[in-house]
């Protein structure tokens, strides 16, 4: 696999898409704004996994590998180390707490072994709600150096081959959200879902490398309308739901509808980002700020992990009843100022696990297994 240099602005997008999954994660897990036409308008907020799955591909475009077996067993080192450093912290959580509060529950630490499961067990749905993520992203990587693959040779071929693997995967969310003839499972939807926004991203440098930016700006404009037609002409349909959470998140998984959306949305994303990074650089001029995006945009997935436990700490604040807050917008601002520098801070306390090297675990894989 070929290495190329790092993206800083790429780094910035990442934290800065990670800061955006608090704010989602606060709107949608902590009870608030649920009247009816609010619910269905914070549900076009819903951009977050298609954004990170997207800055996934292109970051690991950059990636530093020399073959595909090394890239997917970084990939797992890095997610799974500091899983179950997490798994260890929670289970300790889940034999304290109970006591502490005076409540009973009976808990499994074997269901925490597993993470490619999505069994976790917990008494408090904060500790387990975002580790869907993990399976889907193993998987996804295990792909990804193949597709990247394709995409360099294509690249360099100047082939339209390269847009292929995005038709097929495009038709195939299509033919199976259409009730096709053949049976899929959810879980290998949702892989073949977010693997179309990782194969996106590879087109990531051409986006932040053009010389012409203006041309840039006209095609991505032009794919953003595109899809808004054919958001708007799906809607008419009886497939999909106006509701963009049902589309994420119905018994079907994923589907096209929010599939489109997640174009739309890198697209607007890919005309504006340069701006995006403007402000950001302008706000990491205050000190406390920087420190905090900082930690955001190097210890991402520590925070994703850690950021579960800050929302039930915020959430214990909230309903002590110590802090009156006298609606939802009071309680999303009071909810979002505590988390995003709690979870900065449980980033800086354990993100050192995410980028620990276990050099004897490292020479059995280069002496036997990558060889």
């Amino acid at each position: 696999m070929i290495t190329r240099k790092r993206d800083c602005d790429l780094d910035k997008l990442r934290g800065l898409a990670m800061v955006y999954i608090m704010f989602i994660h606060t709107i949608f897990g902590t009870g608030i704004f649920n009247g009816n036409i609010i619910r269905i308008v914070k549900s076009y907020f819903l951009i977050e996994m298609p954004v990170f799955f997207f800055i996934a591909g292109a970051s690991n475009y950059y990636s530093k590998c020399n073959s595909k077996m090394e890239f997917i067993l970084k990939r797992f080192k890095r997610l799974l180390i500091p899983y179950y450093f997490y798994a260890f912290i929670i289970i300790i959580i889940n034999s304290i707490m109970p006591k502490v509060l005076n409540f009973s529950y009976k808990f499994s630490f074997i269901t925490w072994l597993m993470p490619i499961t999505n069994l976790q067990q917990s008494f408090s749905v904060y500790f387990t709600g975002a580790l869907w993520f993990i399976p889907i992203y193993l998987f996804v990587m295990i792909f990804f150096p193949y597709l990247k693959d394709y995409y360099v040779k294509k690249d360099k071929e100047k082939s339209l081959d390269i847009y292929l693997p995005l038709l097929y995967m495009f038709l195939a969310i299509l033919l199976i959200d259409l009730k096709s003839m053949f049976y899929i499972n959810i879980f290998i939807k949702k892989i073949c879902f977010y693997s179309f926004f990782t194969y996106l991203g590879l087109f990531w440098n051409k986006i932040s490398n053009s010389k012409n930016r203006k041309k840039i700006n006209k095609i991505l404009f032009f794919v953003l309308i595109i899809s808004l037609v054919g958001y708007i002409f799906l809607m008419f349909t009886n497939y999909f739901y106006i509701d963009m959470q049902i589309n994420k998140q119905g018994n079907q998984g994923a589907n096209l509808a929010f599939m489109v959306y997640g174009i739309m949305g890198i697209s607007f994303i890919g005309i504006i980002y340069r701006y995006i990074i403007k402000i950001v650089d302008f706000v990491c001029r205050i000190k406390i700020f920087n420190w905090v995006f900082k930690q955001y945009k190097t210890n991402t997935y520590t925070i994703y992990l850690f950021h579960m436990i800050a929302l039930y700490i915020v959430d214990l604040i909230v309903k002590s009843g110590v802090i009156s807050l006298s609606n939802d917008y009071v309680t999303f601002i009071f909810r979002i100022v505590i988390l995003i520098p709690l979870s900065a801070l449980f980033g800086f306390l354990f993100g050192f696990i995410e980028h620990i090297e276990f050099k004897f675990i490292k020479n059995i894989f280069s002496k036997y297994i990558l060889k």
